[in-house]
């Protein structure tokens, strides 16, 4: 029987009305993301990200940006960072390396994930597709890192660059922009692992 209440919202639809409702970009970049550490997995024969229960925790409690304060920006740095950046496994990475016949040593962990990528797809056009995550974290030392004004603005400014926006635009802007830019990233690499035949495991 129809509600004959004027509710129209996700909620309602899909708890009331029982109707799918289309998924956020927020939890379409998290199943990339999933298929993307699977098709690694695949590949290498190990898991290159960890702390499964807590990056799904804080996943699960992150919402998008409604206002642009220190305090949002804090937020929203710190949480992708902690789901895209903190959740690979540096050991893992340099292990895949190694057994890459590579040396990860001297390397953090976004350049780890580079190196063991660029390994596996050379002409996949890897440096360009890790820019949104390099993006992120400089998103995360501008917003949240204990340092100057200045260097702050500078910082921000390099991110609004890499993103061809405008210096000074607003976090929803940002926000949008990056998390476009994550899911195009996402989603290439995982057709580009599922499928390349260049990768060979030693």
């Amino acid at each position: 029987m129809p509600s004959d209440h004027s509710i129209a919202s996700e909620f309602y639809d899909g708890q009331i009305g029982v109707q799918f409702t289309k998924r956020t970009v927020e939890d379409q970049l998290f199943g990339l993301r999933s298929d993307f550490i699977a098709a690694m997995h695949n590949k290498l024969g190990v898991k290159i990200a960890h702390l499964d229960d807590e990056v799904i925790n804080v996943a699960v409690g992150f919402n998008p940006p409604l206002v642009d304060t220190p305090k949002e920006r804090r937020h929203v740095a710190d949480t992708l960072n902690k789901i895209y950046v903190e959740s690979w496994d540096n050991a893992a990475l340099g292990k895949a390396i190694a057994n890459q016949g590579g040396d990860p040593k001297s390397l953090g962990t976004l350049k780890r994930l580079q190196m063991i990528l660029e390994q596996l797809a050379p002409s996949g056009g890897i440096p360009s597709l890790m820019s949104p995550l390099f993006v992120l974290y400089d998103l995360r030392v501008a917003a949240s890192h204990l340092t100057s004004e200045k260097a702050a603005a500078q910082m921000m400014k390099k991110v609004t660059d890499r993103l061809s926006l405008q210096d000074g635009s607003d976090l929803q802007a940002i926000y949008a922009h990056l998390i476009q830019e994550l899911l195009k990233t996402f989603r290439t690499f995982v057709e580009l692992f599922a499928t390349s035949t260049e990768i060979t495991t030693k």
